[in-house]
Protein backbone atom coordinates (compact mmCIF):
# COMPACT_ATOMS: atom_id res chain seq x y z
CA UNK A 1 0.00 0.00 0.00
CA UNK A 2 1.30 3.42 -1.58
CA UNK A 3 1.89 6.43 1.50
CA UNK A 4 -0.99 8.39 1.94
CA UNK A 5 -0.36 11.81 0.73
CA UNK A 6 -1.01 14.71 2.90
CA UNK A 7 -4.13 16.80 2.64
CA UNK A 8 -4.49 19.99 1.12
CA UNK A 9 -7.17 20.94 2.74
CA UNK A 10 -7.27 24.60 4.65
CA UNK A 11 -6.28 24.14 8.19
CA UNK A 12 -9.21 25.53 10.43
CA UNK A 13 -8.00 26.42 14.07
CA UNK A 14 -11.83 28.49 14.90
CA UNK A 15 -14.42 29.80 13.06
CA UNK A 16 -14.18 33.38 11.73
CA UNK A 17 -15.74 34.52 15.30
CA UNK A 18 -13.70 37.90 16.25
CA UNK A 19 -12.42 37.69 19.77
CA UNK A 20 -12.29 40.45 22.68
CA UNK A 21 -9.15 38.46 24.07
CA UNK A 22 -6.95 35.45 23.48
CA UNK A 23 -5.39 34.36 26.37
CA UNK A 24 -2.16 32.55 25.47
CA UNK A 25 -0.68 30.54 28.24
CA UNK A 26 1.21 27.53 27.93
CA UNK A 27 -0.12 25.26 30.54
CA UNK A 28 -1.90 26.00 33.30
CA UNK A 29 -3.67 23.64 36.21
CA UNK A 30 -4.79 23.75 39.97
CA UNK A 31 -2.19 25.91 41.27
CA UNK A 32 -3.39 28.14 43.27
CA UNK A 33 -3.11 31.57 41.89
CA UNK A 34 -2.82 30.36 38.23
CA UNK A 35 -6.28 28.32 39.32
CA UNK A 36 -8.20 31.18 40.38
CA UNK A 37 -6.82 33.72 37.93
CA UNK A 38 -8.25 32.05 35.41
CA UNK A 39 -11.14 30.03 36.89
CA UNK A 40 -12.84 32.69 38.87
CA UNK A 41 -11.38 36.07 38.09
CA UNK A 42 -11.26 36.47 34.34
CA UNK A 43 -14.91 35.62 33.63
CA UNK A 44 -15.88 38.44 35.33
CA UNK A 45 -14.38 40.36 32.67
CA UNK A 46 -17.56 39.61 30.66
CA UNK A 47 -15.72 39.36 27.20
CA UNK A 48 -15.68 36.96 24.42
CA UNK A 49 -12.02 34.92 24.52
CA UNK A 50 -10.15 32.34 23.49
CA UNK A 51 -7.56 30.33 25.56
CA UNK A 52 -4.45 28.68 23.26
CA UNK A 53 -2.66 26.22 25.67
CA UNK A 54 0.74 23.71 24.10
CA UNK A 55 -1.34 20.82 26.08
CA UNK A 56 -4.14 19.40 27.65
CA UNK A 57 -5.06 21.78 31.16
CA UNK A 58 -5.96 20.67 34.59
CA UNK A 59 -9.25 23.02 34.04
CA UNK A 60 -12.58 22.77 32.86
CA UNK A 61 -11.69 25.74 30.22
CA UNK A 62 -14.95 24.95 28.10
CA UNK A 63 -16.68 26.51 31.31
CA UNK A 64 -14.28 29.57 31.45
CA UNK A 65 -13.77 30.92 27.33
CA UNK A 66 -15.61 31.28 24.79
CA UNK A 67 -13.27 28.77 22.80
CA UNK A 68 -9.99 26.51 24.00
CA UNK A 69 -7.56 25.75 21.46
CA UNK A 70 -4.31 23.91 21.53
CA UNK A 71 -0.81 23.72 19.31
CA UNK A 72 1.14 25.89 17.44
CA UNK A 73 -0.84 26.51 14.59
CA UNK A 74 -4.21 27.09 16.09
CA UNK A 75 -2.51 29.38 18.65
CA UNK A 76 -1.71 31.82 15.77
CA UNK A 77 -5.20 31.24 14.24
CA UNK A 78 -6.69 32.33 17.61
CA UNK A 79 -4.50 35.51 18.00
CA UNK A 80 -5.31 36.37 14.34
CA UNK A 81 -8.78 36.45 15.27
CA UNK A 82 -8.41 38.46 18.65
CA UNK A 83 -8.19 42.21 19.20
CA UNK A 84 -5.99 41.47 22.52
CA UNK A 85 -3.33 39.01 23.69
CA UNK A 86 -2.44 38.42 27.03
CA UNK A 87 0.21 36.14 27.25
CA UNK A 88 2.40 34.78 30.04
CA UNK A 89 5.06 31.71 30.17
CA UNK A 90 5.97 32.43 26.47
CA UNK A 91 9.74 32.76 25.36
CA UNK A 92 8.62 33.98 21.61
CA UNK A 93 5.33 35.88 21.64
CA UNK A 94 6.38 37.62 18.21
CA UNK A 95 6.77 33.82 17.06
CA UNK A 96 2.81 33.71 17.07
CA UNK A 97 1.82 37.28 15.76
CA UNK A 98 0.34 37.61 12.56
CA UNK A 99 2.56 40.13 10.17
CA UNK A 100 -0.03 42.27 9.47
CA UNK A 101 -2.93 43.76 11.79
CA UNK A 102 -1.34 42.72 14.65
CA UNK A 103 -3.60 42.47 17.86
CA UNK A 104 -2.64 44.52 21.21
CA UNK A 105 -0.29 42.13 23.47
CA UNK A 106 -0.09 42.33 27.17
CA UNK A 107 2.87 40.19 28.50
CA UNK A 108 1.65 39.11 32.28
CA UNK A 109 4.78 38.68 35.10
CA UNK A 110 3.06 37.09 37.96
CA UNK A 111 6.53 36.93 39.68
CA UNK A 112 8.11 37.91 42.77
CA UNK A 113 11.77 38.91 41.14
CA UNK A 114 13.46 36.07 42.49
CA UNK A 115 13.37 33.56 39.38
CA UNK A 116 15.87 34.63 36.90
CA UNK A 117 13.73 32.68 34.25
CA UNK A 118 10.94 35.49 34.13
CA UNK A 119 13.17 38.28 33.66
CA UNK A 120 14.72 36.40 30.87
CA UNK A 121 11.19 35.98 29.26
CA UNK A 122 10.63 39.64 29.94
CA UNK A 123 13.58 40.52 27.81
CA UNK A 124 13.00 38.40 24.80
CA UNK A 125 8.89 39.85 24.67
CA UNK A 126 9.66 43.68 25.23
CA UNK A 127 10.29 44.41 21.84
CA UNK A 128 6.66 43.09 20.74
CA UNK A 129 4.34 43.74 24.47
CA UNK A 130 2.77 46.80 24.12
CA UNK A 131 2.12 46.67 28.10
CA UNK A 132 3.25 44.73 30.78
CA UNK A 133 1.56 43.55 34.08
CA UNK A 134 3.45 42.33 36.70
CA UNK A 135 1.78 41.48 40.50
CA UNK A 136 4.82 43.75 42.59
CA UNK A 137 5.88 47.07 42.01
CA UNK A 138 9.94 46.23 42.65
CA UNK A 139 9.45 44.16 39.61
CA UNK A 140 7.66 46.72 37.95
CA UNK A 141 10.14 49.55 38.87
CA UNK A 142 13.35 47.02 37.20
CA UNK A 143 11.58 46.66 33.88
CA UNK A 144 10.33 50.46 33.80
CA UNK A 145 14.13 50.65 32.56
CA UNK A 146 13.39 48.72 29.23
CA UNK A 147 10.05 49.20 28.61
CA UNK A 148 7.03 52.39 28.13
CA UNK A 149 4.74 50.78 29.40
CA UNK A 150 4.51 48.44 32.46
CA UNK A 151 1.95 48.80 35.30
CA UNK A 152 1.18 46.22 38.06
CA UNK A 153 -2.23 44.73 38.76
CA UNK A 154 -2.53 42.59 42.20
CA UNK A 155 -4.00 39.22 42.10
CA UNK A 156 -7.76 39.49 42.71
CA UNK A 157 -9.06 37.01 45.48
CA UNK A 158 -12.24 34.43 44.64
CA UNK A 159 -14.51 35.55 47.68
CA UNK A 160 -15.63 32.20 46.74
CA UNK A 161 -12.17 30.79 48.25
CA UNK A 162 -13.43 33.24 51.68
CA UNK A 163 -14.11 31.48 54.84
CA UNK A 164 -17.65 33.67 55.88
CA UNK A 165 -17.16 32.70 59.47
CA UNK A 166 -15.11 31.04 62.10
CA UNK A 167 -15.88 27.82 63.97
CA UNK A 168 -14.70 26.79 67.17
CA UNK A 169 -12.58 23.24 67.60
CA UNK A 170 -10.89 21.58 70.37
CA UNK A 171 -7.45 21.65 69.35
CA UNK A 172 -5.80 24.35 67.85
CA UNK A 173 -5.00 23.91 64.10
CA UNK A 174 -2.12 25.25 61.94
CA UNK A 175 -3.45 25.75 58.52
CA UNK A 176 -0.47 25.21 55.57
CA UNK A 177 -2.39 25.33 52.59
CA UNK A 178 0.43 25.04 49.63
CA UNK A 179 1.25 22.18 47.06
CA UNK A 180 4.25 20.31 47.63
CA UNK A 181 7.37 22.59 45.98
CA UNK A 182 10.72 23.00 47.19
CA UNK A 183 9.80 26.90 47.33
CA UNK A 184 6.89 26.03 49.86
CA UNK A 185 9.54 24.41 52.03
CA UNK A 186 7.57 21.37 53.08
CA UNK A 187 10.38 20.11 55.18
CA UNK A 188 10.08 23.70 57.72
CA UNK A 189 6.62 23.09 58.08
CA UNK A 190 6.81 19.32 59.00
CA UNK A 191 9.91 20.32 61.79
CA UNK A 192 7.52 22.96 62.86
CA UNK A 193 5.28 21.08 63.50
CA UNK A 194 6.80 18.40 65.70
CA UNK A 195 8.24 21.58 67.74
CA UNK A 196 4.22 22.72 68.75
CA UNK A 197 2.78 22.67 72.11
CA UNK A 198 0.08 19.85 73.11
CA UNK A 199 -2.95 20.94 71.81
CA UNK A 200 -2.07 22.00 68.63
CA UNK A 201 -1.78 20.16 64.80
CA UNK A 202 -0.97 20.76 61.73
CA UNK A 203 -2.97 20.05 58.64
CA UNK A 204 -1.53 20.08 55.10
CA UNK A 205 -3.29 19.88 52.21
CA UNK A 206 -0.78 17.28 50.23
CA UNK A 207 -0.38 13.50 50.97
CA UNK A 208 1.72 11.92 53.37
CA UNK A 209 2.40 10.18 56.50
CA UNK A 210 0.06 11.45 59.08
CA UNK A 211 1.45 11.95 62.75
CA UNK A 212 0.28 13.10 66.00
CA UNK A 213 1.38 16.75 64.93
CA UNK A 214 0.40 16.37 61.57
CA UNK A 215 -2.61 15.14 59.28
CA UNK A 216 -2.22 15.21 55.59
CA UNK A 217 -5.39 15.78 53.69
CA UNK A 218 -4.53 15.97 50.38
CA UNK A 219 -4.60 18.06 47.45
CA UNK A 220 -8.07 20.16 47.98
CA UNK A 221 -9.92 21.99 45.48
CA UNK A 222 -11.44 25.12 47.97
CA UNK A 223 -9.40 25.34 50.96
CA UNK A 224 -12.13 27.97 52.57
CA UNK A 225 -13.74 25.20 55.23
CA UNK A 226 -10.00 25.00 56.60
CA UNK A 227 -9.79 28.69 57.20
CA UNK A 228 -12.95 28.49 59.63
CA UNK A 229 -11.56 26.30 61.64
CA UNK A 230 -7.83 27.20 61.78
CA UNK A 231 -6.04 28.72 64.86
CA UNK A 232 -2.90 30.44 62.81
CA UNK A 233 -2.33 29.90 58.49
CA UNK A 234 1.41 29.00 57.86
CA UNK A 235 3.76 30.05 55.09
CA UNK A 236 6.90 28.77 54.85
CA UNK A 237 8.02 29.56 51.46
CA UNK A 238 11.09 31.51 50.30
CA UNK A 239 9.54 33.00 47.18
CA UNK A 240 6.20 33.75 46.17
CA UNK A 241 5.24 36.02 43.17
CA UNK A 242 2.03 36.95 45.41
CA UNK A 243 0.84 34.56 48.30
CA UNK A 244 -3.26 33.99 47.46
CA UNK A 245 -3.87 30.86 49.87
CA UNK A 246 -2.08 33.93 52.50
CA UNK A 247 -4.42 36.84 51.05
CA UNK A 248 -7.54 34.01 51.53
CA UNK A 249 -6.78 33.32 54.93
CA UNK A 250 -6.40 36.70 56.11
CA UNK A 251 -9.81 37.75 54.21
CA UNK A 252 -11.07 34.88 56.22
CA UNK A 253 -9.98 36.70 59.49
CA UNK A 254 -6.93 33.47 60.22
CA UNK A 255 -3.60 35.43 61.60
CA UNK A 256 -0.98 34.76 59.12
CA UNK A 257 2.99 33.47 59.82
CA UNK A 258 5.12 33.98 57.24
CA UNK A 259 8.20 35.36 55.73
CA UNK A 260 8.10 38.51 54.59
CA UNK A 261 7.35 38.16 50.81
CA UNK A 262 4.78 38.22 48.28
CA UNK A 263 1.59 39.80 50.25
CA UNK A 264 3.26 39.08 53.55
CA UNK A 265 5.67 41.78 53.14
CA UNK A 266 3.50 43.97 54.56
CA UNK A 267 3.87 44.22 58.49
CA UNK A 268 0.03 44.99 58.91
CA UNK A 269 -0.94 41.36 57.07
CA UNK A 270 1.25 39.05 58.66
CA UNK A 271 3.49 38.08 61.66
CA UNK A 272 6.61 37.91 60.02
CA UNK A 273 9.11 35.50 60.58
CA UNK A 274 12.95 36.23 58.66
CA UNK A 275 13.12 33.05 55.97
CA UNK A 276 16.41 31.82 57.55
CA UNK A 277 15.29 31.99 61.09
CA UNK A 278 15.20 28.69 63.59
CA UNK A 279 12.16 26.56 63.54
CA UNK A 280 11.90 28.19 67.00
CA UNK A 281 11.24 31.12 66.01
CA UNK A 282 8.61 29.90 63.65
CA UNK A 283 6.69 28.47 66.46
CA UNK A 284 6.76 31.98 68.89
CA UNK A 285 5.18 33.45 66.18
CA UNK A 286 2.71 30.79 65.85
CA UNK A 287 1.98 30.83 69.64
CA UNK A 288 1.88 34.54 69.56
CA UNK A 289 -0.33 35.10 66.72
CA UNK A 290 -3.91 35.55 68.39
CA UNK A 291 -2.20 38.89 68.94
CA UNK A 292 -2.36 40.06 65.53
CA UNK A 293 -4.77 42.42 64.41
CA UNK A 294 -6.92 40.42 61.83
CA UNK A 295 -9.54 42.99 61.07
CA UNK A 296 -7.10 45.25 60.28
CA UNK A 297 -5.23 42.87 58.04
CA UNK A 298 -8.88 41.99 56.74
CA UNK A 299 -9.92 45.43 55.47
CA UNK A 300 -6.84 45.70 53.79
CA UNK A 301 -6.31 43.13 51.77
CA UNK A 302 -10.09 43.41 50.71
CA UNK A 303 -9.59 47.61 49.57
CA UNK A 304 -6.08 46.10 47.33
CA UNK A 305 -7.20 42.58 46.43
CA UNK A 306 -10.87 42.32 46.42
CA UNK A 307 -12.56 40.74 43.13
CA UNK A 308 -13.96 43.74 41.89
CA UNK A 309 -11.06 45.90 42.04
CA UNK A 310 -9.06 43.19 40.11
CA UNK A 311 -11.66 43.07 37.21
CA UNK A 312 -12.23 46.51 36.98
CA UNK A 313 -8.18 46.87 36.46
CA UNK A 314 -8.05 44.77 33.63
CA UNK A 315 -11.21 45.35 31.73
CA UNK A 316 -9.87 48.77 31.68
CA UNK A 317 -6.61 47.73 30.21
CA UNK A 318 -8.02 45.35 27.60
CA UNK A 319 -10.29 47.36 26.58
CA UNK A 320 -7.74 50.39 25.43
CA UNK A 321 -7.75 51.19 22.18
CA UNK A 322 -4.65 49.56 20.13
CA UNK A 323 -2.05 52.40 19.15
CA UNK A 324 0.64 49.94 18.12
CA UNK A 325 0.65 51.70 14.86
CA UNK A 326 1.74 54.76 15.95
CA UNK A 327 4.50 53.28 17.43
CA UNK A 328 5.84 51.00 14.42
CA UNK A 329 8.29 52.05 12.27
Amino acid sequence: MGRRKPSTAPKKAVDSEVFDVCFVWPYFGRTGGVETWHKALLPRLELSSVIATQRPSGLDVNSIYSRNVQGNYATRQAIAQSKVVVAAAIERIDLFLPKDNRPRVIYVDHGDGSIPYFEKLFHQNRQVADTFICVHEAVAERYRAYHHDVRVIANGIDPMRVAKRRTPTELKYVAWVHRKAPEKRPELAYAIAEQLPDGWQMVMTCDGEDSAKVRHVGVVANPRHLYSVASVFLSTSNSDGFGLSCAEAMLSGVPVVASPIGICADPDLAIQVDVNAPVADWVEAIENAHKHDTAKAKAIVESRFGVDAFVSKWREVICEPNNRSDREQ
